[in-house]
């Protein structure tokens, strides 16, 4: 209860325009953010010219999401001064938006936001669609935001107009805690604890949340995570993919009706949460990323205990395996990246091997790297010329099928414009 009332008495974040500067010194008076009915941003002819590979949209790490009229960058996470905490100082930052007509990229329009604290973390309202600006909260395609909470004892759906309500019931939580804490066996270096639901994934158009616990099978000897599912108004929950038969469970993702699950026994597991059909697949590795149409799998293999170089893909329907050519040399892949919104294509970091500044705490000559799904061929972009390395942090994002949002260590962002199929 202490959480729900401190949940309901934090405000909404608002977003507010001071004007774009029209490069004669002048500004455009303040104006509504461009929305999926209409935009104040005057419309600007693309250019033709579809010779550039990299261009640069501004200073800062910046995160993207999608309304009707076009794409809107923001700063990811949004920090202030004294923020999180009870001396919150409220400010502003730029962000920007780019029309869809605008093909070419070539004038982004700039805008100030000012943030406020939000339930969960901070975020903002654009039109009456509410977004996360922290990266905790998740966007369902419904348009509310989900997300677990630190004692993985509830889910929390938060609604476009603010309002937070939990989705899961919790009656016999504190029972079976209780029967957890007094097991004979919950003590020493084998110290575990009740995960009642956490790692929330939606799916099934944003209707259906998949998450994780240990809640059926904790004071059994196999006391792993199971994948559950269950309605976004908190009806319909049950179990999808059952520990005590297939092992411990993390979810890899989710795509459409289907949720894949990877288990301590390097197995991918599908789940088709409409139909109930369970697929196991012994790939021997470590999955990545499913597609977002449901076809492919990205992993990675394991060979005595270690996670190898090399990358496969996993074709859902005929389980067949391919490696995926063309790594370069001297690189090797770390962090997750990003499929395309159409499935085409996986987009990530390649790290350096080589590192020519130790003065960082990181690799410094990281390239961006395209995987092409129907061959199974991987394309080298680098990275803009003369500039300083692409940040090995965080994950690509995708503005459409052909360009992708890059972030480099000198605190600037590009898109890169990819070869056309």
């Amino acid at each position: 209860m202490k959480i729900l009332n401190f949940l309901l008495v934090c405000g909404l974040l608002f977003i507010t325009l001071t004007g774009c500067d029209l490069g004669n010194g002048t500004t455009a008076a303040p104006s509504p953010v461009p929305n999926a009915e209409s935009t104040s941003v005057p419309t600007t002819p693309s250019k033709p010219s579809d010779s550039w590979a990299w261009k640069k949209i501004g200073k800062g790490q910046l995160d993207t999401f999608h309304i009707k009229d076009g794409v809107i960058l923001y700063p990811e996470p949004i920090t202030y001064k004294g923020f999180p905490g009870k001396d919150f100082t409220s400010g502003t930052t730029t962000a920007y938006f780019i029309r869809a007509s605008d093909e070419q990229f070539s004038s982004p329009d700039s805008f100030e936001i000012t943030m406020k604290p939000l339930a969960f973390g901070t975020g903002f309202t654009v039109k009456d669609q509410l977004f996360s600006a922290d990266g905790k909260s998740i966007k369902m395609a419904s348009g509310d935001l989900v997300r677990g909470d630190e004692d993985q004892k509830n889910l929390w759906l938060i609604s476009n107009d603010g309002s937070v309500k939990s989705i899961l019931s919790t009656k016999g939580y504190d029972e079976l805690d209780l029967k957890v804490k007094a097991d004979a066996a919950n003590s020493g270096e084998s110290k575990y604890r009740l995960n009642w639901s956490s790692d929330p994934h939606p799916m099934v158009d944003g209707i259906k949340i998949a998450f994780v616990s240990n809640r059926n099978g904790i004071l059994s000897k196999n006391r792993g995570n199971s994948v559950f599912l269950v309605n976004k108004d908190g009806s319909n929950e049950k179990l999808l993919i059952d520990s005590q038969k297939y092992g411990n469970l993390t979810i890899v993702g989710t795509a459409k009706d289907l949720a894949a699950a990877q288990n301590d026994k390097n197995s991918l597991i599908i789940v088709n949460a409409t139909s109930g059909e369970i697929k196991e697949f012994p790939i021997n590795g470590m999955s990545i990323a499913i597609s977002p149409d449901g076809t492919k799998v990205l992993f990675r293999k394991v060979a005595e205990a270690s996670v190898q170089k090399d990358l496969w893909l996993l074709d859902v329907k005929s389980g067949k395996e391919t490696i995926v050519d063309g790594f370069p040399q001297g690189y090797f892949f770390n962090l997750a990246g990003e499929w395309s919104p159409d499935s085409a294509k996986y987009a990530f970091y390649g790290n350096g091997i080589e590192v020519t500044d130790k003065t960082k705490g990181y690799r410094d000559n990281n390239i961006l790297l395209v995987i092409d799904s129907a061959s199974s061929t991987m394309s080298l972009y680098g990275k803009p010329e003369g500039t300083a390395s692409i940040y090995p942090l965080g994950t690509n994002h995708w503005i459409d099928s052909q360009h992708v949002l890059v972030y480099l260590d000198d605190d600037t962002t590009w898109i890169a414009k990819l070869k056309a199929d």
